[in-house]
């Protein structure tokens, strides 16, 4: 006979019991049945089970749930009879015959933040069983690739059974943009502060548009203030809140949002001067004004903000009343009075825009007057005066964080960060401003530390040295007033500070345009008229790259690629600029373990590291030095870099040229690339050559070997257009990481040697190697 489930005693009949004393046999108490079968009635489903006592008055248990799931589950019966005690087992098996419901989405457009979206099924498609409370959801194929996908989703039961559906989905492809920056600001009528966004675009296919969205804080909410098209790179807002605003794009493919751009700060910016007249300067030999126009984030109270002072060059400093002109005038102040027919030249002002620019990125800038240290002549040039003029103005400013009033009130108390100080120098503003490091140091003001220089074009009469701060140095290739580019000068000869060195060529440029009230075009006495790019373009690219430069450095988040010479310029500052730009960058890290400069007058054949460098089968190759050195003009009249020697090699045309150099089983894991300085001689050699293409190999100690041309990583074109040519390195490097992926056996704990091979294009040529080395 059968007994209710979860029941633990059952009562034989009274013929089985009478049987069972007949017999007297209770030698076995139980009797189960293998399996019980039970088709499912829900999640879980009772089920009767055969009563398997055989002994009158046994004690008997088991262990059977009050309902059972699908599958199988044991159960287990004990009996105790005449203190003996004996089990068996029962299976019970549920059974689900039914496959499950699945009801798929319908076909709608999915957005999606990049090709490759694995399909969040559970989310997408629901599946109901009778028996199972969650079947299981799979889908294929897991993975979107195309603009339109057949995707099947599968239910599975916990019985195994399966259901089917298929949803044809159109993949909307909106990843978010990248490089979201401030490229421009402007002080407006109104005090209103006009600020132009750019970005990287997005890769998705189906971006249609960005929405322009603004919040109080980075967090959100934010709001839609503005659309643009798929084109776009650049936006306005013509009116920045006072208190500022954090920004961010989103693309947009009708009414779909994709994923937003990292959001970037922008502050509302006020303008004020101060023009302090009889001021003492050190080694200005009389009394003078100092003249500064502020640009400042509108509310002072998120400070304290870092300083940049910014100063022009030599220029004429009256101007003749309604024209740009300009003329020189022995002055001892900031004003040019007295004069009939002249004016205040507005020196000062032309470099505004820059200003502007760093005060929406929360910077208080200030862009200054040497009005009176300029149309002197004398041997120095007023460097150092200009330096002493800076550094006075640095004093004042940390008088008016400490409280103490001045021109401007206490407007700027508690409001300056000393500790992050920049110094913008433009012509002879700029050798001054790479002279001010090793004044401070012989004569420092509490509490004030450079952090970040940055010189335009600049002179260099006094030979700047010892300058504790990073700085970059920007060389205008059409540069028709400073064409020695000596500024290349002042890098070479500051490599080994400690800090970031960073110089740029800037094909097309001129010195002038810079300064936007020097409107004079000086690139015609170098370059043709086509080649010399637009005072629009000037002005765009290096507020750009002034306010990438700076708020990286304040900020210590780490230079923008594009200045490590590691990437091509931002298509944003390019759109900005209105032009592509041609930027020959040359980084130095702070820290690197140098290979090989070529110091050696008479044999580049051991380098740095100790080993032997091998030059096979070139027709020239030793160790040169630039113009002014102890072996003058070797490197030859157009090499530009006047203290920096090198390795200048030539090869013949079908020759298997090779510079091989034996690195000692070098350990690189401690850097982050290979680095090194190249530039293609001005030679006929490298007649009709566009740029040129050489290998690059590493090798380690077993034998292990990886290469890459050096096209993969920079291109090295040949020179530039101008009238006034010069051979100008630029830095190469190399991520030791894409090694490894060309060769994932190449051990960087033992590298045995460097090879450049120039045999690759079968033709001959010429080069100039500088500062091989690992760096970060």
């Amino acid at each position: 006979m059968t007994r209710p489930l979860g029941s633990v005693l059952v009562l034989l009949s009274l013929t089985a019991c009478a049987q069972a004393r007949i017999d007297d046999s209770c030698e076995q108490q139980l009797a189960c049945q293998e399996l019980v079968t039970a088709t499912c009635a829900g999640a879980e489903t009772p089920v009767s089970l055969p009563d398997p006592g055989r002994c009158f008055g046994q004690d008997l248990r088991d262990d059977a749930p009050a309902a059972f799931p699908v599958g199988n589950t044991q159960v287990t019966f004990t009996s105790t009879f005449d203190g003996d005690e004996e089990t068996c087992s029962t299976v019970v098996r549920v059974v689900d015959p039914d496959p499950p419901e699945i009801l798929c989405p319908e076909a709608e457009a999915l957005v999606v933040e990049q090709v490759g979206l694995t399909i969040p099924a559970p989310e997408l498609a629901e599946a109901t069983d009778a028996c199972s409370p969650e079947p299981t959801i799979t889908v294929s194929p897991s993975v979107l690739t195309e603009p339109t996908t057949d995707v099947t989703y599968t239910a599975t039961d916990e019985a195994g059974n399966t259901a089917t559906c298929v949803t044809t989905v159109q993949v909307i492809e909106l990843p978010p943009a990248s490089g979201l920056r401030i490229l421009s600001a402007i002080l407006a009528e109104e005090d209103r502060t006009e600020l132009t966004l750019g970005w990287e675009p997005s890769e998705g296919r189906d971006v249609q548009g960005y929405q322009i969205e603004r919040a109080a804080d980075s967090s959100g909410p934010f709001q839609v203030i503005a659309t643009v098209g798929a084109d776009a790179q650049i936006a306005t807002e013509t009116q920045v809140p006072t208190e500022g605003a954090w920004y961010r794009v989103t693309p947009t493919s009708g009414e779909h949002t994709g994923a937003p751009s990292a959001p970037v700060r922008a502050y509302a910016i006020a303008g004020d001067v101060y023009h302090e007249q009889g001021i003492e300067v050190p080694s200005v030999p009389f009394e003078t004004d100092l003249y500064g126009v502020v640009r400042a984030p509108a509310q002072l109270d998120g400070g304290p903000f870092p300083l940049v002072l910014l100063l022009h060059g030599n220029h004429g400093n009256c101007r003749f009343i309604g024209t740009t002109n300009d003329t020189c005038v022995e002055l001892q102040g900031h004003e040019c009075e007295g004069f009939e027919g002249l004016e205040t030249a507005p020196n000062a002002e032309g470099m505004l825009y820059q200003a502007e620019t760093l005060a929406a990125h929360g910077v208080i800038a200030v862009t200054l007057s040497a009005n009176a240290l300029n149309c002197r002549q004398v041997p120095d040039g007023w460097i150092g005066q200009r330096s002493e003029y800076l550094i006075e103005n640095l004093r004042r400013w940390k008088s008016w964080h400490d409280g103490e009033e001045g021109p401007l009130g206490t407007t700027f108390a508690g409001a300056v960060d000393l500790s992050r100080v920049g110094l913008v120098g433009h012509s002879r503003g700029g050798d001054a401003v790479a002279n001010v490091s090793s004044r401070l140091a012989a004569d420092p003001i509490e509490g004030v530390e450079l952090r970040a220089l940055f010189t335009i074009g600049p002179t260099d009469i006094l030979g700047a040295s010892q300058i504790e701060a990073d700085m970059v140095t920007l060389l205008p290739a059409c540069d028709g007033d400073v064409s020695t580019l000596v500024g290349a000068s002042i890098h070479d000869r500051n490599l080994d500070d400690g800090f970031a060195r960073i110089q740029y060529l800037q094909v097309g440029a001129n010195h002038n345009f810079f300064n936007t009230e020097w409107t004079g075009n000086d690139g015609l006495r170098v370059c043709a008229p086509g080649i010399i790019a637009s005072a629009e373009t000037h002005t765009a690219s290096l507020e750009a790259i002034l306010g990438s430069y700076f708020s990286s450095s304040f900020s210590g988040t780490g230079l923008e690629h594009f200045l490590r010479a590691d990437a091509p310029p931002p298509s944003a500052i390019e759109a900005w600029a209105d032009a592509p730009l041609d930027l020959r960058v040359s980084y130095t890290a702070p820290e690197f373990l140098l290979i090989d400069r070529f110091d050696a007058e008479d044999s580049p054949g051991v380098n740095l590291l100790g080993g032997d460098n091998h030059f096979d089968e070139f027709t020239v190759a030793f160790s040169c030095f630039g113009r002014g050195s102890i072996d003058l003009g070797r490197c030859g009249p157009v090499y530009l870099h006047r203290e920096k020697h090198g390795l200048h090699i030539r090869w013949d045309q079908g020759e298997a040229a090779l510079a091989r150099f034996d690195l000692h089983e070098l350990d690189a894991t401690g850097h982050g690339v290979l680095s090194f300085r190249v530039v293609s001689r001005w030679s006929t050699w490298n007649n009709d050559r566009v740029d040129q293409e050489f290998v690059i190999r590493v090798r380690d100690a077993a034998g292990e070997s990886a290469s890459l041309f050096v096209s993969e990583v920079q291109p090295i074109p040949h020179l530039y257009p101008t009238g006034n040519v010069h051979e100008v390195l630029q830095s190469v490097r190399i991520p030791l990481a894409s090694l490894i992926e060309i060769n994932g056996e190449l051990d960087l704990e033992r590298l045995a040697s460097l090879e450049f091979d120039f045999s690759v294009q079968e033709r001959r040529g010429s080069v100039i190697l500088s500062d091989i080395e690992l760096a970060d």
